[in-house]
């Protein structure tokens, strides 16, 4: 997983999510197995609203898109609106 290559960053299962963190501070989730639509979320501060243009991108809810987090679904959502 490419997130795992930046320094420090390790995988953990907070929630059982499968999560990639530096220290304590979880940078993105990548969900749960079996989920019925896959996706990840990530803190994208400089990137944010250029981000939400990607098919498939939203802000994250629970407040956090106001934090800078979004979610992109890879689901069959996504790939029709690229097609």
């Amino acid at each position: 997983m490419y997130a795992l290559g930046f320094p420090g960053a390790y995988e953990d299962h907070p929630w059982d999510e499968d999560v990639a963190k530096v220290g304590s501070k979880i940078f993105v989730f990548l969900g749960t197995e079996g989920s019925p639509e896959p996706g990840m979320t990530v803190k994208l501060r400089e990137s944010h609203e250029q981000a939400l243009s990607v098919p498939g991108a939203a802000p994250t809810g629970y407040g956090l898109g106001r934090s800078g987090w979004v979610t992109i679904s890879f689901g069959e959502r996504t790939r029709r609106s690229t097609s």
